[in-house]
């Protein structure tokens, strides 16, 4: 006896089951397949227009309510060149070097766990500034302290679109000692001027040629699994080196915990943890009292730590930010701290979404489907015209509260689309109902 065609046996089978059943096997599966379509649409254009926005609103309300919540490892440290200080040594526009330098050597001796310059020190132009500089920084590095340098990009030819450096004296210094390195302060804002990205490297021109930049928190990143800065710079100009593009936007790195693979483009997202204002974790010390050889300041402010030297001077570095208003070495802080206890952003995983949000989808649906039905049949049919709007109504309500206006545009719409569905499937789904009894 010749065997049947699977396909004309579940045709069959599905044949047997009674009409009612097989609508609501039909509708439950149409219901799936329509959010998984609406979901597959969000994830493919999340990066455009209004989904973006979608996912930056609910990404900004999530850090809101968790910021400076709960047991935290202990955050970076900033020592502050702020108005008072620079107001104290005489209104410079920059930092003088033997104040940095000075700054960098008094901080190294309390035994920090790595030490970030986030002022530029490439404009020096002096070769006995830069001699005297690069000594210390030779000094601290000698003692095993990591040194990361900000270096500023200028902008750069607009037929490429890559920004440039301008060459420096501490270039021979820092290139070749495994404890220094150069890294990006590259924060691109969103399409609503928030600063909730970090490009972790950057591809720039030194003179005619191509140079990667890495940003600090990568670095301290890479350090914590290559066992060092020096690992960290061979692990990233290896990563360079093996992707054979001028300017990559994957990289792989060779770590001893194994690989770890980024994409500039989807790991970026600065998981803000540390408040800038009225902050329990704050660490902000001005710079002024560690200059004085005099004056003494508590080690526990410095040991073991990530310390950032920077400046919140004026308004001119200060940037939005989901949380709000904070200055750029605090952005910093930020970046280095969420990479250094949680890792880089794993970015939207499809597969991971599509599991949570399909079913919990459906059993909101399921729910408003079986509170319908307990609505008296002569009311039903009203109920069915203004539910859509109530729901919606009551949605927007709540987004208003949370003060999320400009995500709830977007969801109002797509709620009001599902519980048309939900409503449409559920009238069909009666009206078998009752054709089956008569």
């Amino acid at each position: 006896m010749r065997a049947s065609h699977p396909l004309r046996t579940l045709r069959a089978r599905w044949r047997k089951i009674k009409t009612v059943h097989r609508t609501a096997i039909s509708t439950v599966l149409a219901g799936a397949l329509v959010i998984f379509a609406i979901y597959t649409a969000f994830y493919h254009f999340r990066d455009i227009g209004f989904f973006e926005g979608v996912v930056d609103n609910a990404m900004d309300q999530r850090m809101f309510f968790h910021a400076d919540t709960g047991d935290m490892v202990p955050p970076p440290t900033l020592l502050d060149f702020g108005d008072g200080t620079l107001k104290a040594l005489g209104d410079p526009i920059v930092v003088p070097p033997r104040h940095l330098a000075g700054a960098v050597e008094r901080v190294a001796a309390m035994r920090p766990k790595a030490l970030f310059v986030d002022l530029d020190v490439s404009y020096l132009g002096s070769t006995g500034e830069a001699a005297s500089l690069a000594a210390v920084l030779v000094r601290v590095a000698d003692s095993g302290v990591p040194v990361l340098l900000e270096r500023e990009v200028l902008p750069g030819d607009a037929k490429d679109g890559r920004g440039r450096l301008r060459s420096t004296l501490l270039d021979r210094v820092v290139n070749a000692h495994p404890n220094l390195a150069w890294v990006s302060t590259n924060f691109p804002p969103s399409q609503d001027g928030l600063i909730r990205h970090i490009r972790p490297w950057e591809v720039v021109q030194l003179g005619d040629r191509p140079v990667a930049l890495p940003s600090a928190a990568l670095m301290l990143h890479l350090a914590d699994r290559t066992g060092g800065l020096g690992g960290a710079k061979r692990s990233f100009a290896a990563a360079i080196r093996e992707s054979g593009a001028v300017a990559p936007n994957r990289l792989a790195f060779r770590t001893a915990s194994g690989q770890l693979a980024l994409d500039s483009r989807a790991n970026t997202r600065i998981d803000y943890q540390l408040k800038w204002e009225d902050a329990p974790h704050l660490t902000s010390i001005p710079a002024l009292p560690l200059l004085d050889p005099r004056r003494t300041l508590d080690p526990e402010l410095f040991a073991g730590r990530i310390v950032i030297l920077g400046s919140t001077a004026g308004f001119r570095d200060y940037a939005p930010t989901p949380l709000e208003r904070m200055p750029g070495p605090w952005i910093h802080a930020n970046a280095i701290h969420a990479w250094l206890t949680l890792g880089p952003d794993p970015g939207l995983r499809f597969w991971r979404g599509a599991l949570f949000i399909v079913p919990v989808t459906m059993a909101v649906a399921f729910a408003m489907t079986a509170l319908l039905w307990r609505v008296p049949s002569r009311f039903r049919s009203r109920v069915r015209g203004i539910m859509p709007f109530v729901v919606t109504a009551l949605f927007w309500l709540l987004f208003q509260l949370l003060g999320t206006p400009s995500i709830s545009v977007g969801l109002l719409v797509v709620t009001f689309v599902v519980i048309r569905l939900i409503i449409f499937a559920e009238k069909r789904f009666d009206w078998h109902i009752r054709r089956s009894h008569s």
